[in-house]
């Protein structure tokens, strides 16, 4: 009864984006209060992280409006696309999403047809190329993450597709990775990196791409996708005053997945 309750809750949550919004805040207070776990001295792997994790996934033929109300209602950032057979053919981003309502592509696209397009994040004929295994070091996959994110194709940068014996969808994602190198035992890679002081690993705010708060929501998801981005800062400058310094005019911040609440509402 009392799981038939909150099923029914949940339902009745999810048609309101307001109060999927305060679901998604209350997953990730719970997300980090959970303490990460230590890898006995070793470098953690791949499957360390993914290991209680599950991917969403949706059928190739679903649709991308579809496919939004999924992330959005479980509060991922990625699905993993899979065939008739079950079979994983390529990874759904919120990028891909940012794009496609950057582009006018109508909400009743179909996931695989933006999969198909080679300017996808992660599209169909990478997906070997995106894919680690279980046992891979953490460390080996941020790195490949990082090699794509200097390149100029503009390929994934935040998700891999995971492979493992029981052949269950999974995905690692940037988040994962940063959760791994917190719980990293000390003298590995891994807690070298996350003992880095946050100026030496941030963007310098001149590099930020910003917007006018007064900006269009398309427009300024233009300019997000343009720079290759997740997020974007929406500054106002009060007029007669000089734009410097700029984060005394910061408003607030605008991500990818505020696209995907939007193409979802």
């Amino acid at each position: 009864v009392a799981a038939q309750a909150l099923s029914a809750e949940l339902a009745r949550l999810s048609t309101h984006s307001a109060s999927i919004a305060q679901m998604s805040q209350a997953r990730r207070v719970v997300a980090r209060s959970r303490s990460p776990k230590s890898h006995g001295g070793e470098h953690p792997t791949v499957g360390d992280i993914v290991a209680e994790s599950r991917a969403e996934v949706c059928p190739k033929g679903q649709t991308l409006c579809a496919a939004c109300d999924t992330l959005v209602a479980t509060d991922h950032t990625a699905a993993v696309v899979v065939d008739a057979q079950g079979n994983a053919c390529g990874v759904l981003t919120e990028n891909d999403v940012l794009a496609a309502l950057v582009n006018g592509v109508s909400p009743d696209h179909g996931v695989w047809d933006l999969l198909r397009d080679e300017k996808a994040r992660i599209p169909g004929s990478m997906l070997a190329h995106f894919t680690v295994s279980a046992k891979a070091p953490l460390v080996d996959a941020a790195r490949l993450m990082a090699s794509e994110a200097q390149k100029d194709e503009g390929f994934a940068c935040h998700h891999l597709l995971v492979c493992d014996a029981a052949k269950e969808a999974r995905l690692l994602s940037a988040l994962d990775v940063a959760h791994g190198m917190i719980g990293a035992s000390k003298d590995t890679e891994e807690s070298g990196a996350a003992s880095m002081k946050v100026k030496h690993a941030m963007k310098h705010l001149a590099n930020v791409a910003t917007c006018k708060s007064s900006t269009k929501l398309r427009e300024a998801y233009r300019v997000m996708l343009e720079s290759g981005h997740n997020c974007l800062l929406s500054v106002q400058v009060p007029q007669g005053e000089t734009p410097e310094p700029l984060g005394r005019h910061i408003h607030g911040m605008l991500t990818a997945a505020d696209a995907v609440r939007a193409l979802a509402e």
